[in-house]
């Protein structure tokens, strides 16, 4: 018996809030690969963590964009 389905979960924004989530999501993104690079030669074992979950969680906010961006682009039946 397989296990059950999880939960989806939805979060309705406009799409002016998900370009600015998404463009700071990118702006810590990058943030951290500078002190990533940064911290290179030092005694710092670890860098912040999360960065995966918050790579991923830009690639959905993205992907939502485009298809948002697709939809008001399609002709009106």
């Amino acid at each position: 018996m397989s296990a059950p389905a999880e939960p989806m979960v939805t979060v309705s924004l406009r799409k002016k809030e998900a370009e600015a989530i998404s463009y700071g999501i990118a702006d810590v993104l990058c943030w951290v690969n500078g002190f990533n690079a940064a911290r290179d030669g030092t005694d710092l074992e670890t860098g912040p963590l999360g960065t995966k979950e918050l790579r991923d969680m830009n690639i959905k906010l993205k992907d939502a964009l485009d298809k948002a961006d697709a939809q008001t682009k399609e002709p009106q039946k």
